[in-house]
């Protein structure tokens, strides 16, 4: 239900334009500083990679899913690996939040300062409650939510 290109501020105005030509209902530049998920940012994981290489990561404790592979990564090197590719790489969401599911997961929670995924989530997968985080009466809510399951 929803796609989003990323790339050339120009590139992606002429990418909104065509879309609202063939039809779309909805289309729009977001609001953001940088290309994410697109090969421009590829100069940029360079430098994280460098940062990340200074930095003890330690294996989760529990199961983390990267959307970059819809997998997990269980050592150092893996999740340095995946946090850098994510910076040039698409977004899979339908396909983690799918997997999320399979794996058996019934609540997600985004948490950040709306709640975009948390439509998406519900839309994509029925199955798994996903409620938005992004202030304190939200947290209330999940917190609650959480202890109730």
């Amino acid at each position: 239900g929803q796609v989003v290109i990323a790339g050339d501020r120009d590139a992606v105005g002429r990418g909104v334009s065509a879309a609202k030509a063939a039809g779309a209902r909805r289309a729009l530049v977001l609001p953001v500083s940088v290309p994410s998920h697109c090969a421009l940012m590829r100069p940029a994981s360079q430098r994280l990679e460098e940062r990340l290489r200074e930095v003890e990561i330690h294996a989760p404790q529990t199961t983390v899913l990267h959307n970059v592979s819809v997998a997990p990564a269980t050592d150092s090197d893996g999740i340095r690996d995946q946090l850098v590719r994510q910076l040039y790489s698409p977004v899979r969401w339908v396909e983690t939040v799918a997997e999320l599911a399979r794996r058996g997961v019934t609540l997600a929670v985004e948490a950040g300062p709306g709640k975009v995924l948390a439509g998406l989530g519900k839309r994509i997968e029925k199955a798994i409650n996903t409620v938005p985080v992004f202030d304190a009466d939200g947290l209330d809510r999940t917190l609650e939510e959480i202890a109730n399951a």
